[in-house]
């Protein structure tokens, strides 16, 4: 169980496209 897991790298994938 690691859905907060997935959610980080969304999150971290997004940023790194942002930035």
């Amino acid at each position: 169980m690691h859905i907060h897991s997935e959610m980080h790298t969304r999150i971290h994938t997004g940023a790194a496209l942002l930035w």
